[in-house]
């Protein structure tokens, strides 16, 4: 320890007026940290309510060697809610009962996130050993600056811990004070000081507490409506801050302006990419220049690979979308899409109970009849559109397996594994046929690569937390699919089963082969050249499309938050500031630095993973799509057109930001 602050005093910028005691320096044990850890057990590390029905494991983590952390709790709940006097009553009570403390100096003036480049050299001296390159010391704009150092040759940055939390939530924090001084200067921030400052507490209190019972609640009252109409206020804000609930809200809007333009979507899909197995994202978080794919690391040795190095799967996962997008959908190729020509898509992205990254796609073909016009087809008893219509649905997905039962392929690969020269094909690559006189031998091939991938992939298990007689494990009795006060699946397993495509005479629904009910549809290409877990299904033979456009509209663009939580967050503001909220600043202000706080503190709940916040560093997209999206502000519309027939209005103000991009 003392060697490397002697080397920093030495060569870093900003440490070389420091004073280093070597009386303190000896007080710290060289096998100990010098920290305080607090251990609670737990049956599970992974959050029920934050899993995917795509997220198969049943734990995250490794069996042996060096353990990597990927969730950090920092304070409690019920520290979160404290207002600063409660809070300072606390640490007292600590203190007198001899309690400890790490003390970190600091200050008198607080250090600015902005125009300030020795920020983040003095924060990360083991990053910026020379204490230079900070953001801002240069011409790059804080964003590209920030992407440049994720990408650095040696990935120190890629795999610093704490790097990307800090300069994501800089971000998010600058983003977050611009928007409320623009909102600050329109003329709508006065009606929405009133209602923010004369919120009632007590209702809202009422409010938090009904939905946490599982109420649903309709505002009736004026006091309730201004609760929720708080949540609108908060919009104005949150909309320009990556990962925020209003980025959600946009999206749903997006999407739903795409089916009033182009008609019902075709199909959804959803790609889950294997961070752990597959090699191209292992080779992106090693330091190793070869590439070789044929040589696999032990499990353990890849978790804790991927797990130090999240910008690698943010890279891996946009990496295997565009892919996606160029090579199967047939978007900007010389060659159409797997299911047709393509139109236009939309695909969100979205972290799962480990916190990798998966897509959720709505796909639109050229082409496309109307579910309608489909109907009335299917049901025509001298057309041959129906068997047509069959002919193409089973070609491009299955509910099934291609070479036998669950079992029958169960069998076989526990057969393939025993051999000393088997590979998981989770952990290879797809290989294309080499001519067309071996091609049927490639087409048996293929046809075991899909199953095997489904068996490891696909196959869902309700009993995954059950003992062989039916009984819970009493380590999993709070946690599996059927954790609900139902007792059933969560994600609908088991399926039903055809024996052969049906055509319903009535309501011309489809009903596809299927002999298997443990697994989803799926396309044998997708899951041939993806190698990970995959859910296809076709929406345009749905009797009731409005109702599923609308559930998987919203099911895409949900939020991690709840309404209740949101509510916390501004009553928690409230409590922690009271003494600003009663002090002498102008009422704008007050409000201003409340929806701040707000925001910030909404922002800090999202919890958002690593992957997913060195994917924003990166500037990949949270969404991807074909189509730009123009926003119009209607108020501001009709205020403008209001100028013509009134003269009694208020010229509105219009603020201009200068940024370096």
């Amino acid at each position: 320890m003392i060697n490397a602050l002697e080397w920093l005093k030495l060569n870093h910028r900003d440490y070389t007026d420091i004073e280093i005691s070597e009386d303190n320096l000896k007080q710290y044990s060289e096998m100990e940290i010098p920290v305080s850890i607090v251990y609670r057990e737990s049956s599970t590390n992974k959050v029920p309510e934050g899993v995917s029905k795509h997220d198969l494991e049943a734990d995250h983590g490794v069996m042996e060697g060096e353990c990597s952390f990927s969730v950090h709790g920092l304070t409690g709940e019920s520290i979160d809610t404290m207002s600063s006097e409660a809070l300072k009553a606390a640490a007292l009570k600590h203190l007198n009962i001899g309690g400890s403390m790490l003390v970190v100096g600091h200050s008198s003036e607080p250090e600015s996130i902005y125009n300030n480049p020795q920020l983040y050299p003095q924060m990360f001296p083991w990053l910026f050993p020379y204490g230079l390159g900070g953001i801002g010391s240069t011409s790059l704009s804080d964003k590209e600056h920030k992407r440049h150092l994720l990408m650095y040759h040696d990935k120190r940055f890629q795999t610093d811990i704490n790097f990307p939390f800090v300069a994501f939530s800089h971000k998010q924090v600058k983003t977050a004070s611009t928007q409320t001084y623009l909102l600050v200067d329109q003329a709508r921030f006065a009606n929405i000081t009133q209602r923010l400052l004369n919120l009632d507490q007590h209702v809202l209190a009422e409010i938090i507490e009904k939905m946490q019972n599982g109420e649903y609640i309709k505002p009736v009252t004026e006091s309730e409506k201004a609760c929720f109409q708080v949540l609108h206020d908060l919009d104005h804000v949150s909309g320009k801050v990556k990962g925020s609930v209003t980025s959600k809200k946009y999206m749903r809007n997006e999407i739903w302006s795409l089916i009033a333009a182009k008609g019902a979507p075709s199909w959804y899909i959803t790609l889950s990419p294997a961070d752990i197995q597959h090699p191209i994202c292992l080779y992106y978080a090693d330091t190793k220049e070869e590439f070789r794919p044929e040589i696999l690391l032990p499990y353990d040795e890849r978790h804790r690979l991927i797990c130090k190095n999240p910008v690698a799967g943010a890279r891996f996962f946009h990496f295997m979308i565009e892919t996606f997008i160029s090579d199967v959908l047939g978007v900007n190729s010389t060659h159409r899409g797997l299911y047709g020509e393509t139109n236009t898509y939309y695909g969100t992205v979205e972290q799962q109970g480990r916190l990798t990254l998966h897509l959720h796609m709505l796909l639109w073909l050229k082409g496309a009849l109307r579910p309608e016009d489909i109907r009335e087809k299917l049901l025509d008893p001298n057309s041959d559109f129906r068997k047509k219509m069959i002919n193409w649905l089973e070609s491009v997905h299955t509910g099934d397996f291609q070479t036998g039962t669950l079992d029958d392929v169960a069998e076989q690969v526990k057969k393939k594994s025993a051999d000393n020269s088997y590979k998981d094909p989770t952990q290879t690559l797809p290989e294309a046929p080499q001519d067309d006189l071996n091609y049927s031998t490639w087409q048996h091939q293929f046809e075991e690569t899909v199953d095997e991938l489904l068996l490891k992939s696909n196959v869902h298990n309700c009993e995954k937390y059950t003992m062989k007689s039916s009984r819970k494990r009493k380590d999993k009795d709070s946690y599996g699919c059927r954790n609900n006060k139902w007792g059933k699946c969560k994600v609908r397993f088991l399926r039903p089963l055809f024996n052969e495509t049906m055509v319903d005479t009535d309501s011309g629904a489809i009903s596809m082969k299927k002999s298997e009910p443990w697994i989803n549809t799926i396309t044998q290409v997708i899951t041939y050249l993806f190698r990970c877990n995959t859910d296809v299904t076709c929406l345009l033979s749905d009797t009731a499309i409005k109702a599923v456009v609308m559930y998987v509209s919203d099911y895409i663009t949900k939020s991690s938050l709840k309404t209740h939580t949101i509510f916390e967050s501004i009553r928690s503001v409230f409590h922690k500031n009271s003494e600003m909220i009663g002090g002498s600043l102008p009422m704008k202000e007050k409000a201003r630095m409340i929806m701040t706080k707000v925001v910030n503190m909404i922002s800090a709940k999202m919890e958002m993973g690593s992957p997913m916040i060195s994917m924003y560093l990166l500037g990949n997209p949270d969404h991807y799509t074909d189509h730009k999206f123009i926003p119009f502000y209607w108020q501001s519309f009709v205020a403008e057109a209001e100028w013509a027939f009134r003269d009694d209005l208020v010229p509105m103000k219009v603020t201009l930001v200068k940024q370096k991009r």
